[in-house]
């Protein structure tokens, strides 16, 4: 058959009268035959007893394929069963974790905002914030260059491009209280897929079921909430994530080039002349290497993460070990114990430059050291801010911790655990009993294996829940990065069924579902719209305003946009001189003598001041502790009266009290 005459198709196109034959030449001297139009021929007395024959008998692909082109079709079919025979309800997942992203009002712990947004955000935008005592230039406790690469390049895009705009049209679209706090959100909500990929990444590596893992992962209300929340827990599980994915991949490496070494050996000892042992020594040329994959990454990760989070060391310990004991045993040039050494020190001097340029930038912003001590040599050991070291001996003092509240060594295996997992993780605690008894009491066929990637985030997780429990602080979120090891372990274990019923998976969703909208709109809900609403509704005014928060978080400040008086004016802050004062959990009684001393200023100073220049007075309090306080104030001089109010809010610090009687 002759060659398609594709290039006479296109050259015969350009005369008009010739292109009708040109079409018919193509189509007779064609190797695949061409199918007619099915919109040019489903027509006809015909159609309608077709499609009715066709719907009688529910072959709705047929249907579409009398009025649409096949490839279309196949197209839509093939779609169709990516979506829901590999991913399941994996994206429907992630639609809700975006949408809780953009719309949740829950106020999970302060640290969200006063570790890391309420501080970039005075700096970036040049605002008022109430810098924390863990940010003291003293003995700073917390480092500011993670997030200030993380949040605070956002904010100087988002600072470049309203000035822009603001320089056209005289307005600030792009910079208010809402779009302050989206924007850290949606910067650790794009992170946060990071655990996805490792995730996945690794059950593709060992034939696991990526399935059933991902839709375990994403359905937790760990990933929906914590996932789109500042805290340096969230970072700590992304980094914790992306370090046993790396050591998984080089188990996995190793295990492969060793089988390749094992067969090349096996060829090379059976060879008989000199040109085959040529051939397959080029052939060991080939095989790659395996003792320091990911050795850069994993020394950068490191060092990244105890910066953010000095705990990260506990949960890097036995991913790292595992790393550096893969396979040692049989290599055939080093012993074990310099092998193992070997690997230690390749991590090292990338660990070291990285903290090194941490902990320059850290002594850097907090100012007492300057570039100008530096090329003087005039520095001393008191301008270099070590800030895991200063956490360290700040958590290592009891009476440190006590400050912050001191729980039972069990807290965290009895409480958070269940409190963070669910079912989940009371069936990660019974893998973990089962794992410890196999390996104690079984005969030593039957122990199981501990050079495998189960025991190795089964070691993480063991080791991990281990150590934090040490400590007498514990709280829930310090938790979040056992989420990896969990779902990896335990994620098919949700689908076991009793009879035709699957109870766990369906106590799993009820579990997170509850805990998500709980956490997301009920927890503390009304701090946040209130600051946006003062800010709001006081942006204009030139009095001073006084706020007290009673029996709420500790609200955040950075929302109100009150210029730094420090640096030159934003062209979006507002003229505002507003004074909040946390009274947190404080009983009534306070609330009250606070009332009573700005009450008396305010009469004092009205004296010398102008109507619209007098002092003003707000008090921010949970529905039920407004009606207890009116009752408190009978007796006193003090009137209150509802001016704003937000729904829905739950304290779960300040419950309302019922009485039966």
């Amino acid at each position: 058959m002759d060659r398609l005459p594709g290039a006479y198709l296109l050259k015969q196109a350009w005369d008009a009268t010739k292109l009708a034959g040109a079409i018919k030449a193509y189509r007779s001297t064609s190797v695949v035959p061409t199918k007619p139009n099915p919109l040019a021929a489903f027509k006809g007395p015909k159609a309608n007893k077709r499609l009715k024959e066709l719907f009688e008998d529910k072959n709705y692909v047929e249907m579409c394929k009398c009025f649409l082109f096949d490839p279309i079709v196949e197209l839509a079919l093939d779609f169709s069963n990516l979506w829901w025979r590999v991913w399941d309800i994996y994206w429907i997942f992630i639609i809700i974790r975006i949408l809780f992203a953009f719309t949740q009002t829950g106020y999970i712990h302060p640290d969200e905002y006063f570790q890391s947004v309420e501080v970039i955000t005075g700096d970036v935008l040049s605002l008022k914030t109430n810098t924390p005592w863990e940010f003291n230039v003293t003995a700073p406790l917390r480092s500011p260059s993670v997030p200030y690469v993380l949040y605070g390049l956002p904010l100087s895009l988002l600072r470049g491009v309203n000035f822009l705009f603001h320089h056209y049209t005289g307005y600030n679209f792009f910079i208010g209280s809402f779009m302050v706090s989206l924007i850290p959100r949606i910067v650790i909500l794009t992170s946060s897929f990071i655990v996805d990929f490792t995730v996945y990444k690794i059950c593709i590596l060992y034939k696991h079921s990526y399935n059933q893992c991902l839709t375990t992962l994403a359905s937790s209300y760990v990933m929906i909430v914590f996932a789109s929340r500042s805290f340096s827990n969230t970072l700590e599980m992304i980094m914790t994530s992306l370090l046993i994915y790396w050591t998984a991949h080089c188990m996995r490496r190793t295990q492969e080039t060793v089988y390749l070494h094992s067969r090349v050996q096996k060829e090379a000892d059976e060879a008989d002349t000199i040109a085959e042992r040529v051939k397959i020594n080029k052939k060991r040329k080939l095989i790659p290497g395996h003792d320091y994959k990911y050795f850069l990454h994993l020394s950068m990760i490191c060092a990244i993460g105890v910066y953010n989070r000095p705990t990260f060391f506990i949960y890097a310990s036995m991913p790292l070990f595992y790393w550096f004991q893969r396979n040692i045993a049989v290599d055939s040039y080093w012993t074990p114990f310099q092998t193992f050494n070997f690997r230690i020190f390749s991590i090292a001097p990338g660990f070291f430059l990285t903290a090194l340029i941490l902990l320059f930038t850290d002594s850097l912003y907090f100012g007492e050291l300057t570039l100008k001590k530096i090329w003087n040599l005039t520095m001393n050991w008191e301008d270099w801010k070590l800030t895991p070291l200063n956490f360290i001996l700040y958590n290592v003092v009891p009476g440190n911790l006590s400050n912050h509240g001191t729980h039972p060594f069990w807290h965290h295996m009895l409480i958070n655990i269940p409190l963070l997992f669910g079912p989940l993780g009371i069936v990660s605690l019974i893998t973990v009993l089962n794992f410890v008894t196999e390996l104690f009491f079984n005969d030593w066929r039957r122990k199981p294996g501990l050079r495998t990637v189960f025991s190795m985030t089964m070691m993480t997780y063991i080791v991990s829940l281990g150590l934090l429990s040490v400590f007498p602080h514990q709280e829930p979120r310090f938790l979040i990065p056992l989420i990896v090891p969990i779902v990896l372990m335990n994620a098919h274990k949700l689908r076991w069924k009793f009879g035709e019923k699957k109870p766990f998976l369906t106590l799993w969703y009820i579990f997170n579902i509850t805990l998500a909208v709980f956490y997301g709109y009920f927890h503390q809900a009304g701090v946040v719209p209130m600051v946006t609403h003062i800010s709001n509704h006081f942006g204009h005014r030139h009095n001073e305003v006084n706020v007290i928060f009673s029996k709420t978080y500790m609200p955040p400040t950075f929302p109100l946009l009150r210029p730094n008086t420090k640096r030159t004016e934003s062209e979006y802050s507002k003229n505002i001189n507003i004074n909040f004062i946390d009274l947190s959990g404080k009983p009534l009684d306070q609330v009250i003598n606070q009332m009573n001393t700005l009450y008396s200023r305010e009469l004092f100073v009205s004296i010398k001041k102008k109507k619209e220049e007098q002092t003003e007075s707000y008090v921010v309090l949970p529905g039920c502790a407004f009606n207890e306080i009116k009752v408190l104030l009978q007796d006193k001089n003090i009137s209150l009266s509802k001016v704003h109010s937000v729904f829905p809010h739950i304290s779960t610090e300040y419950l309302p009290s019922y009485d039966i009687y």
